[in-house]
């Protein structure tokens, strides 16, 4: 499931623009690319496109039951002074894959991956 906000540099005021949804992430060689659930990668463009040299900071978090976990993204915008947060979330493997994958593509690896269902939040 897949949620976006985004906050001010300076006053941290969130807005939420309240998009949760089954989603399926595919990595490639600059980007992660976001679908809503039931549209083809082949046939529809991804809902989200989040450039993986923009990535500034990554979170895993682990919830209480531990079995659902998250990663949260901050990204930087095309605007100077903004920044979109994303939280993925799955189970503890999906999540420690996606993460190994994002670091491996952000050290300047070529390979392309993909991965499993996840959940939007």
């Amino acid at each position: 499931m897949l949620k976006k906000y985004s906050d001010m540099y300076f006053n941290q005021e969130f807005i939420c623009f309240n998009q949760e949804f089954i989603c399926s992430v595919y990595l490639g060689r600059k980007c992660i690319l976001i679908f809503k659930d039931k549209t083809s990668p082949l046939q529809n463009p991804p809902f989200k496109a989040i450039e993986i040299d923009k990535i500034k900071k990554k979170e895993f978090i682990e919830k209480k039951d531990k079995s659902i976990c998250e990663l949260r993204l901050t990204v930087k915008n095309s605007n100077s002074y903004l920044f979109d947060k994303y939280i993925l979330s799955g189970d503890q493997n999906q999540i420690n894959n996606l993460q190994s994958q994002i670091d491996t593509l952000s050290q300047g690896e070529i390979k392309i991956f993909s991965s499993s269902q996840l959940k939007l939040l």
